[in-house]
């Protein structure tokens, strides 16, 4: 059983297409471009584009989403302004192994127009390129975990470990009860 639920579970051997949300307030070209590098990222797929911030507990969970990307209002100009402007990403941790895939994937992505906008912006001031690479970031990007704030599983396995440590302490029993009984013959009576 074991077996064939690993092999279900990696039967492509690689986590690909893991869906998120997407909440894009700012609706602009900038993040349109950041809207269509998530897409583009092989590990992600997009199952729904929304414009207005609702109940993103309610969202991952309809959605069977493991992350809910923000891009909030006023992104682009902040971009411009040079003002640092956030994106928030809001991971499903209760499977851990999906949820820091997608981060990892979200980081990425959001790491890559980062350093592309700064890089250009950098540039077109005459700094060179070797300079220009090392500078700081031109927008912030956050995660925030939902459902095991620790992204530990043990929460979810204590219940089994106990489980199975009350489990061998009955059949311990058991056994020194039969060995007891089979040692005095009394076991047929």
């Amino acid at each position: 059983l074991l077996c064939m639920i690993l092999g279900l579970v990696y039967r492509k051997g690689q986590i690909t297409e893991l869906p998120i949300v997407v909440i894009d307030q700012d609706q602009s070209p900038s993040s349109a471009k950041l809207m269509n590098m998530l897409e583009e990222s092989n590990k992600l797929r997009i199952v729904n584009s929304r414009y207005e911030l609702g109940d993103l507990n309610k969202l991952l969970l309809q959605d069977k989403a493991t992350a809910t990307v923000v891009i909030l209002y006023g992104f682009e100009a902040d971009l411009l302004g040079q003002r640092r402007p956030e994106v928030n990403y809001y991971l499903n941790m209760f499977f851990t192994l999906t949820s820091s895939n997608v981060g990892a994937a979200v980081a990425q992505c959001t790491g890559t127009m980062n350093i592309g906008i700064l890089v250009n912006t950098i540039e077109k001031k005459g700094v060179p390129h070797h300079l220009a690479i090392q500078q700081y970031e031109a927008f912030k990007h956050n995660a925030f975990y939902q459902y095991n704030p620790a992204g530990n599983y043990l929460y979810f396995l204590w219940p089994g470990l106990i489980f199975s440590m009350l489990h061998q302490l009955f059949l311990l029993a058991l056994a020194g009860s039969f060995a007891r009984e089979f040692e005095m013959a009394t076991f047929n009576n």
